[in-house]
């Protein structure tokens, strides 16, 4: 129930605001900025994770690169990981719980700072 609202919230605030990126496969996917849950890091390729049960988009790249382009409300937690903190269920110590359950270790030197821009308005 709160998910779906916060679906139709983020829906509306950014109607038009998309990213254009190529996947595997070559193939150029439009994606709304609200969609993107999470951003994970594999070796030379990113994978998108998609809110909305939409799945996830693996796409050549980097993670610092990629996380440059995301407006604000989007931060990298990690070496490896990249969160949109919309989606955010609940903080715990140095670990970050995601609304689809995703669990993210935040690192101890970073923890208060994330923890800040997480509940920041």
């Amino acid at each position: 129930e709160n998910y779906e609202y916060l679906q139709r919230i983020m829906a509306e605030r950014s109607r038009d605001e998309v990213i254009s990126v190529k996947d595997e496969n070559h193939v150029n996917r439009i994606i709304n900025y609200s969609d993107i849950m999470y951003i994970k890091s594999d070796g030379n390729y990113i994978r998108i994770y998609l809110g909305n049960q939409q799945g996830n988009i693996r796409m050549r790249g980097k993670l610092v690169t990629f996380m440059e382009k995301l407006p604000e409300g989007f931060m990298q937690v990690s070496r490896s990981y990249g969160i949109n903190r919309s989606y955010v269920k609940s903080v715990h110590g140095t670990k970050i719980i995601m609304v689809d359950n995703a669990l993210f270790q935040i690192p101890a030197t970073i923890t208060a700072r994330v923890k800040k821009e997480i509940t920041k308005k």
